[in-house]
């Protein structure tokens, strides 16, 4: 189970005709090639109408506090219970929304997922309230923190066995 807690910052002008986001997993080889173990694409085009749309509608146009859009995909998983979920306490609370990752020769076949937070805003805000790229300084809005990385312990077993077998094994035990 990788955690990167990375920030990417892209810069491109709108109107657009067509926007999208691809995110691809790698394995890591020492020997051979790296294979991609999955990938997503993410439609961007209607996030993009949506932040033309909020500018166009506000007085302020790119100045305005609203002029700000979050990606919410369509069939974003939740804990609509209410009740007890044991995803965040395996793995905290999520942040941002779930995107299953498909291997291009097996298209139906989910191969993992990753979590990602998309948020367009104008050049003008991006300025007045910077972000740093990855984890830099300034960290904010939302704050990056390091990942917290498992070690296995001689000394707890179990808990040992729960970091190989990973969240999704143990939740069938």
């Amino acid at each position: 189970k990788g955690s990167f807690n990375y920030r990417i910052i892209y810069r491109f002008t709108l109107p657009v005709m067509r926007a999208k986001l691809r995110i691809a997993a790698y394995d890591r080889d020492l020997i051979s090639a790296n294979d991609n173990i999955g990938e997503a694409v993410i439609p961007l085009t209607d996030l993009c109408h949506d932040m033309m749309r909020t500018i166009q509608m506000s007085p302020e146009g790119e100045a305005a506090p609203s002029a700000l859009v979050d990606y919410k995909p369509k069939n974003a998983k939740s804990n609509k219970s209410g009740g007890f979920d044991l995803n965040s306490l395996l793995d905290g609370p999520d942040e941002g929304h779930w995107v299953t990752l498909l291997h291009p020769s097996k298209n139906d076949v989910s191969q993992g997922e990753v979590e990602v937070m998309i948020q367009l805003l104008p050049v003008r805000q991006a300025e007045r309230k910077p972000v740093g790229k990855a984890r830099e300084m300034p960290n904010r809005d939302p704050e990056l923190r390091a990942p917290v990385r498992q070690h296995l312990n001689p000394f707890d077993p179990l808990g040992s066995l729960a970091i190989l077998m990973g969240p999704d094994l143990l939740r069938k035990v």
